[in-house]
């Protein structure tokens, strides 16, 4: 290293949490950058950043997918070195591929070369630099950068040094949800609302991502975070406060597994069965309501102010005691749904009815019985539910006929191998015809129905092929 070109040593510190929420999953840890000025081993040279200075980090995993892009990180002066504020990782592996040190004025000052440009040799490690993230460790990892006042973004690696941060009135988001070991970032679809009117909505990927939203800091909004399968989290707030509570760290939102699906109609009803034990059900219009066996009679109704897409939530402890699932007719039109958190079920109907065209069934083992009549479902992935032995779709015509042999094919291997009798295959043209297969299913499907009917006495319709 060279004595004549300024250098900073910036070490990065990972602080992980090492507590869990009420389900015993480890939640991810706090990385921060803290910041020591030194000088090459020749000697100390002492050597301090611009006032206002702050930082720009790339981050992504070690196979692959960015993390952070470019995040802009706050930087606190602390008697002789500079503490970051902290950014969220989940415990893993990563690579650091972009660090900038910027002015007040957001002009890049100081850069970490990358392997192959022409600065490389000026640095111990250039990026991309590997790090790891463990529960309850703390990982250090030194990061060079060398002054950009004589040498052109391409000598470092970079396209552009132009980088830029967001409004003042706009914050970062960090979505989690949780995995059967822990939590990890997560697609969302966020909404800012100004009373009833949405005034901001942005796709979110798995990532924190700023909010580019330029609001009134007096004002009072409510932030709505929506994922299909959890429950939607909901925040009001006012601009200012939370702007001035996050201190310019991320606002961190925490998912909760829900059954979720979007409602059509105006006057909707369906129907839960099981031993459930307080849930909690979110219409998606305001209004929420607590179920119980008692108060719920396996029917719940509701009439909207006005017809539209209502995502509709349900959440609790007992959503794996749910066994029967039932939209049915008008009143239970839906344009998504998911049963991925309902574990016990054993009986999902969506028959005569707008529906979904594919739902997800590949997290319910203990599934007996689908009723999918006269509905928009054309795909189903059943391979999963080795307890299926009731199947009625007739009348879906569009169902897809590579689905429709994969289906047979399950029902076929599992009732061969759990000897399994007195089953149901209802796969008729109705209202088309009685008689005439929708698909059709290919000749080695329907041979495998035969074997069905003859030697495993299952009902088949159409009966005759």
């Amino acid at each position: 290293m060279k004595a004549k070109y300024r250098i900073l040593y910036f070490i990065l510190v990972a602080f992980v949490s090492g507590c869990g929420d009420e389900q015993q999953l480890a939640k991810p840890g706090n990385v921060r950058f803290t910041i020591n000025p030194a000088g090459g081993p020749g000697g100390r040279i002492s050597a301090s950043l611009p006032e206002g200075a702050s930082l720009y980090v790339s981050i992504q995993k070690a196979g692959g997918g960015d993390v952070y892009t470019l995040e802009h990180v706050t930087l606190l002066k602390m008697g002789g070195e500079y503490i970051s504020e902290p950014l969220v990782l989940p415990p893993g592996n990563y690579e650091l591929t972009d660090f900038l040190v910027v002015n007040a004025a957001d002009e890049v000052v100081y850069a970490t070369p990358k392997e192959g440009s022409a600065m490389a040799d000026w640095v111990d490690d250039p990026l991309p630099m590997a790090f790891g993230v463990s529960d309850n460790a703390i990982t250090g990892l030194s990061v060079q950068v060398v002054s950009t006042s004589a040498y052109p973004p391409a000598a470092f690696g970079y396209v552009t040094f132009q980088v830029g941060i967001v409004p003042g009135t706009s914050f970062r988001l960090a979505v989690f949800k949780p995995t059967g070991t822990g939590f990890v970032f997560t697609q969302a679809q966020a909404y800012i609302l100004d009373g009833a009117d949405t005034v901001h909505r942005q796709h979110l990927d798995a990532a924190p991502q700023a909010i580019l939203f330029e609001g009134d800091l007096t004002r009072t909004y409510t932030l709505v975070v929506i994922q299909s399968s959890y429950k939607k989290y909901t925040q009001t707030f006012v601009l200012g406060d939370l702007l001035g509570s996050l201190a310019g760290a991320p606002h961190t939102v925490w998912l909760e597994p829900a059954f979720t699906f979007r409602l059509l109609e105006q006057d909707v009803y369906f129907e839960l069965v099981g031993d459930i034990d307080t849930l909690y059900l979110d219409w998606g219009d305001g209004t929420q309501e607590l179920i119980t066996q008692e108060t719920f009679e396996n029917r719940s109704e509701h009439l909207y102010a006005n017809p539209g897409n209502h995502f509709v939530s349900i959440s609790g402890a007992t959503l794996d005691k749910i066994e029967r699932v039932s939209f049915a007719y008008a009143y239970g039109s839906t344009s998504e749904i998911s049963v991925e958190h309902l574990t016990g079920l054993k009986d999902f109907t969506a028959t005569f009815t707008d529906s979904p065209s594919t739902i997800d069934l590949s997290h319910n083992p203990s599934l007996e019985r689908i009723y999918i009549s006269i509905s928009d479902i054309v795909e189903l992935d059943v391979s999963h539910n080795p307890q299926l032995r009731y199947v009625s779709m007739f009348g879906n015509v569009n169902f897809s006929v590579p689905s429709l042999n994969a289906l047979i094919h399950h029902l076929y291997t599992t009732a061969v191998q759990y000897n399994r009798t007195k089953g149901v295959f209802e796969a008729h043209s109705f209202p088309g015809s009685f008689d005439v297969f929708i698909g059709p299913p290919s000749p080695e499907a329907l041979d495998e129905l035969r074997v069905l009917r003859d030697a495993y006495d299952w009902e088949i319709y159409p009966s005759e092929f």
